[in-house]
């Protein structure tokens, strides 16, 4: 006996929704080679009927509805969802601040299926007028002391007084003492420490 074959449609798209957008925060144009994200990688999900996560192959067509300074798609403007429902988008930044969206449309969708989602574009580059160096003792008064530790902190902004990325990485050098040779910024600060010589005797 030859056994029927049957073909279980796929429930039709009824929704899409934003997920998440890696990473969240990307940097104005330029900023990559200070170790800032320039590009983020959007996911929208597709939704069936029943409210779960279609299949792979649904089509959808992506768009850019706000942003400035050059805010673009780099994928693609179409793209197919996986086995997991999710379709994604890389955009990259333009050259000033913006919160950048993308509208997901799900393509012969009638009515159509729209989902729309975003990503801030707001750390450049550190600006010059914007580096600033601190320490608690200006004068430590250590110069016969050696190893006497001094800790320093050092502040970066971009041009636009906005907090440089975390992990932009700062190097120091120093002609007297030492100094930790470079540091991490967290919320736009990261700290080091300088070490006294103490007296140099000459033979």
């Amino acid at each position: 006996a030859v056994s029927p074959q049957i073909t279980v449609a796929q429930s039709p798209s009824s929704s899409i929704s934003f997920l998440e957008a890696d990473p969240t925060v990307i940097g104005l144009k330029g900023a990559a080679q200070a170790g800032v994200p320039e590009e983020s990688v959007m996911t929208f999900l597709v939704r069936n009927q029943n409210g779960e996560p279609v299949g792979s192959g649904v089509s959808v067509e992506f768009e850019v509805t706000a942003g400035a300074g050059g805010f673009d798609i780099t994928s693609g403007l179409t793209g197919s969802t996986n086995a997991s429902g999710e379709a994604r988008v890389t955009v990259t930044s333009g050259t000033v601040p913006t919160i950048g969206s993308v509208r997901a449309r799900v393509l012969g969708s009638n009515p159509e299926i729209l989902g729309t989602g975003s990503v801030s574009v707001q750390v450049g580059l550190p600006e010059q007028e914007r580096f600033s160096i601190a320490t608690e003792f200006l004068n430590p008064g250590v110069g016969n002391r050696v190893a006497q530790e001094v800790p320093v902190v050092i502040s970066l902004q971009d041009r636009m007084g906005q907090l440089v990325a975390d992990g932009t990485l700062v190097n120091f050098t120093t002609e007297l003492g030492g100094i930790t040779p470079s540091c991490e910024t967290i919320d736009g600060v990261c700290n080091v420490t300088w070490t006294s010589p103490g007296i140099t005797v000459n033979k």
